[in-house]
């Protein structure tokens, strides 16, 4: 079985939570203060966001870092 790096399953964890409470990269990026773009590198795991970074992609979701970990396998 091939793992995920750790970028990827955050970035489709964190995907899969927006789509499900039917949010737009551009309604989080507008909430968040990170651009679209950024936002969609971090999906796609081709960077690994900071803590403070994660937090301010879960608040506009009302969700706890620690949670998307969680939903992350970590």
């Amino acid at each position: 079985m091939i793992k995920m790096s750790t970028a990827t399953s955050i970035g489709t964890a964190f995907r899969r939570e927006r789509k499900r409470q039917g949010l737009s990269q551009g309604h989080i990026a507008e909430l968040s203060g990170l651009s679209k773009a950024r936002l969609s590198r971090y999906e796609n795991g081709h960077v690994l966001p900071t803590i403070d970074t994660l937090a301010k992609m879960c608040d506009p979701m009302n969700l706890r870092v620690s949670d998307l970990l969680k939903k992350a396998g970590w």
